[in-house]
């Protein structure tokens, strides 16, 4: 796995020693997936693997990463899809796409939203107003202002009954918003927990973020408070109509990221700080490592918190 860094101006990548292992040289780069990473480089996009070397020539004006070995591809106006080789599966047809999941992937035209195969194909005639990428085997789909969840053969498996939902399952369940209060759903369509927070995020090792007022804890699958609501919430520009929790997120790897006292840190299952609040911003941590931000010292953290690299002036 390697993990994207910045100097002057820059872009680069590092192993999880903190060791660069692809020297800061692209103006733009995407996460690696899958074994490619799109890159920027003289004001077009390809890919590289891991070892730095070109895989898919510099090309294209805008890329998505890898999902099921395809990636997203195309011009300032149009997407299509690229295989690993960087030949089009799919032709530049659509004005948004998604990553594929299930074998398929949300698509637009601008209005209206619907799901293509792997060879561009409908796979469901139903159009929606809004969608969202497959996982779990359900897909978050709206009709109007209203939310719900469709199967991969186009049945509405929840019904666009909430004002809003997460854009996926996660372990099972997935949270929806009823009368601007939260709760939580099966993927049978089941009300498991009663809306009645304030704001709630996805499940991640059996315990999802939750908020009552503007202070957030952590709730089980029957929606008992494991870890108390202490940690604050801290609202930003986005707040407002942010779908999801601002200031504490799921649990990642045995960790979460909470915010108290005006600094990010990170605590264990039973709420006990392992990394305690130091940082200005902070991320989830994904195969060892997790951004962080301290002032303009921006930098990788492992799970004790000990930056393996960091940049006092990120570009």
């Amino acid at each position: 796995m390697l993990f994207p860094v910045s100097r002057n101006c820059c872009w680069g990548f590092i192993d999880s020693s903190g060791t660069v292992v692809v020297p800061p040289r692209y103006e733009d780069v995407r996460y690696f997936s899958e074994g490619l990473i799109g890159v920027l480089d003289g004001g077009k996009w390809g890919f590289i693997d891991s070892s730095g070397a070109l895989a898919i020539p510099n090309r294209f004006e805008t890329v998505g990463e890898f999902s099921e070995g395809l990636a997203r591809a195309g011009d300032d106006k149009l997407v299509g899809f690229i295989d690993r080789s960087g030949n089009w599966v799919i032709d530049r047809t659509f004005s948004f796409a998604g990553d594929f999941g299930h074998g398929m992937v949300d698509v637009s035209d601008g209005e209206k939203c619907w799901f293509v195969d792997r060879i561009g194909m409908d796979a469901f005639p139903s159009r929606f107003d809004a969608a969202y990428g497959f996982e779990e085997g359900l897909a978050l789909v709206a009709i109007g202002e209203r939310w719900g969840y469709v199967d991969p053969r186009g049945n509405m498996r929840v019904p666009t009954d909430y004002e809003g939902a997460s854009a996926c399952f996660r372990e099972g369940l997935a949270w929806i918003v009823v009368g601007g209060l939260f709760g939580y759903i099966s993927s049978a369509g089941e009300i498991t927990v009663p809306p009645r927070y304030s704001h709630a995020g996805d499940f991640r090792g059996g315990l999802a973020a939750v908020y009552q007022g503007d202070l957030c804890g952590f709730i089980d699958r029957a929606g008992r408070f494991v870890i108390e609501p202490r940690f604050s919430y801290r609202p930003d520009k986005q707040s407002s109509k942010s779908r999801r929790p601002l200031s504490c997120r799921g649990f990642s790897e045995g960790l979460a990221c909470v915010y108290s006292e005006g600094r990010y840190g990170y605590i264990d299952p039973r709420g006990r700080w392992v990394v305690p609040p130091q940082f200005d911003a902070a991320g989830d941590f994904t195969f060892g490592l997790a951004h962080a931000r301290i002032g303009a010292k921006a930098m990788w953290i492992n799970h004790s918190g000990f930056p393996v690299w960091f940049n006092e002036f990120e570009g």
